[in-house]
């Protein structure tokens, strides 16, 4: 699962506390986190060829801005601060902010991947809006919000959101329409809200009035009162040296505290920690919005870790279809995984595995997913890695628990049987040790950001040595695949492994890096791109992401129909491959 490296304590009392803002005091930590990116960010030099991005002026032009906080709101330096993290172009940059403010209308809008985009109802949480009194649907038009046009109040939501690549900025602001956080330092409207909806399959309007859920601020009163700050305790880094070296994470910094992307804890439900999420459209959910593709013909069980199953197409083909929804898994799924992929080893002519709407995860789960989609040796991306004095510590400390390393049995003792599913043995260790040497010997020659090199020495991704399929794969993207929804696609795209179907990923290419500051400001976790990934044509993933072979956009009739000319597209090309 998604490590925390950090935890920050905030005690406070029943009552919000009121907030002076003080320039000096935001200048001071603005300062404070630009010192962190100089220290911990890997694609500076990346960012400034390819976007012309210049850190020391971004830093300045933050600092400028808080000369014009006019009113006494904290909300607005959280902005400003976000506009700062948001200059770097980079999606595992980001800023959470300390805040209980929140709004939320009970439905999910997905626009079309058009020029002139159109927008569809995706979703209805039908538990707070009954159909038999608010006639809206999967597949109605929305037409206007606020009564404006709704395009209106998305461009106000990008310019607040929108990082790097336009499609996914206009993705991911849509999926925010409906579900606003000050945390994320959004604009939280509260009240009534006024929306047109024209009815799939005619031309007939329908106008309702809906009213924003609000969640109200609990941490501040923007007032001139005396101060009456929270006490902060700053707690350091948690977890062993092995598990910040290596078990690093590659997942977008947001996911986890998104409303409905992250999987179902509902204390009900505990029995089954794999209950589908009910919003298709979510970041990170079990099931996929993609209708199924054919006559089912097996299915896996709904307490299973993944969806998947086995349809017959109209040539009598079988054709096998798995959803990996995150990479923020490990032994127990991987499990899961091997026993689907030796099913459809045996049984189907062609798979199609889809992880649209991906937000990324662990490297090595990735690694492991990867090893049971081959017979042969896969090449991995080689990063350089960003080096700090904590980084040569956090080494030395796996290179001394690797001093015990002596064989198989020793190995798995020090490190465990599996690094979330992908086998730890002696050869592992020691390519390991081989890495460990590398950055201690980069740091020795004064650089702090390292040559390209593979991640813990791991050059090649080995077969899974019982399951390895065989035949044709396609794989679905699209632009919400973020980070290991980066890497998957462009392991097996560098491998020439399977065809892409689908829209570019969003290109968050490296591992991530969370830390924290002790503030009076609201200013909560933060995260850092700790490495920057190169691809074997030796171009970076970051910004860039992955281009599908077969590049195929969400249209209107999609949206409106299920998506039967998403599946027809779908059907045909994992057809024409199998034959």
């Amino acid at each position: 699962m998604l490590s925390k490296l950090f935890i920050l304590i905030i005690f406070i009392s029943a009552n919000a506390f009121a907030v002076n803002l003080n320039s000096d005091d935001m200048k001071l930590n603005i300062t404070t986190i630009g010192n962190a990116f100089k220290l911990g960010y890997a694609p500076t030099e990346w960012k400034s060829t390819h976007a012309g991005w210049d850190l020391n002026a971004e830093i300045e032009k933050a600092k400028l801005k808080t000369d014009d906080i006019a009113s006494n709101s904290i909300y607005d330096y959280h902005k400003i601060l976000s506009s700062f993290f948001k200059s770097a172009r980079d999606y595992h940059v980001g800023v959470r902010f300390h805040s209980t403010l929140s709004s939320t209308l009970p439905f999910t809008v997905k626009p079309t991947e058009t020029k002139n985009p159109q927008y569809f109802i995706a979703h209805v949480d039908t538990k707070k809006l009954s159909n038999s009194q608010y006639k809206m649907e999967v597949g109605d038009e929305l037409i206007s919000f606020n009564n404006k046009p709704v395009s209106e109040e998305i461009d106000v939501i990008l310019s607040e959101l929108a990082n790097d690549v336009p499609l996914t900025d206009h993705l991911y602001s849509t999926l925010m329409l409906t579900r606003r956080r000050a945390s994320q330092a959004l604009t939280v409207p509260t009240g009534v809200v006024h929306i047109g909806l024209r009815k799939k399959g005619t031309k007939k309007i329908i106008n309702m009035q809906l009213i924003w859920e609000t969640k109200h601020e609990k941490l501040y009163l923007e007032t001139n009162q005396p101060d009456h700050k929270p006490k902060l305790a700053f707690v350091a880094s948690m977890g062993s040296s092995y598990e910040k070296l290596i078990k690093k994470n590659m997942a977008l910094p947001k996911w986890m505290h998104l409303n409905d992307e992250s999987p179902s804890s509902d204390s009900k439900e505990e029995t089954n920690p794999y209950k589908p999420n009910e919003n298709l459209h979510a970041i990170g959910g079990k099931k996929s919005f993609i209708p199924r593709l054919g006559t089912l013909i097996w299915e896996s069980e709904n307490t299973n870790a993944f969806d998947a199953y086995i349809y017959k197409n109209k040539a009598g083909k079988l054709v096998g279809y798995v959803r990996i929804y995150h990479y923020s898994q490990s032994d127990k799924e991987f499990d899961a995984f091997v026993k689907i992929i030796d099913k459809f080893e045996k049984i189907t002519d062609g798979l199609v595995i889809d992880q649209v709407n991906n937000p990324g995860g662990s490297v090595f789960y990735l690694y492991a997913l990867v090893s049971t989609l081959t017979d042969k040796p896969f090449y991995a991306p080689k990063h350089r890695i960003q080096i700090k004095q904590e980084t040569i510590i956090e080494t030395l400390d796996v290179l001394e628990k690797l001093e015990a390393v002596k064989d198989n049995e020793s190995a798995q003792k020090v490190f465990g049987k599996t690094w979330d599913g992908y086998p730890v043995n002696y050869q592992v260790a020691e390519f390991a040790k081989q890495f460990g040497h590398f950055i201690i010997s980069q740091w020795s020659m004064g650089k702090t950001l390292s040559d390209p090199v593979f991640l813990y020495a791991a050059d090649r991704i080995m077969p899974h040595p019982k399951t390895n399929y065989t035949k044709p794969i396609l794989l679905l993207t699209n632009s919400l695949d973020f980070s290991g929804g980066d890497f998957f696609p462009a392991i097996l795209q560098d491998n020439k492994r399977v065809k892409i179907l689908g829209t570019r990923t969003a290109g968050a290419g490296g591992f991530v890096e969370q830390f924290s500051l002790p503030n009076n400001l609201g200013v909560g976790s933060m995260s850092l791109t700790g490495s920057i990934a190169l691809r074997i044509d030796q171009n970076p993933i970051e910004n860039l992401g992955v281009t599908p072979d077969i590049n195929y956009l969400i249209s209107a009739d999609d949206l409106e129909n299920n998506y039967k000319n998403y599946v027809e597209k779908i059907q045909t090309e994992i057809n024409n491959m199998i034959n």
